[in-house]
């Protein structure tokens, strides 16, 4: 059903491996994680939801 999903994981695992190693030399707040990873989660699926109307029509 959602077919964008698979690559909003994707960014959102490639932005925790980031957030991991840039870690002893600069801090993102917790607050601001917790929204950029909600934030591509609703957008993947959004784009899936756009996606799966265009296709039908």
């Amino acid at each position: 059903m959602f077919t964008k999903l698979k690559y909003g994981l994707a960014i959102i695992l490639t932005f925790i491996g980031v957030k991991m190693v840039i870690a002893p030399f600069y801090h993102i707040d917790t607050l601001v994680s917790l929204m950029i990873v909600l934030g591509i989660l609703i957008a993947s699926v959004i784009a899936s939801l756009a996606t799966k109307k265009t296709s039908e029509e």
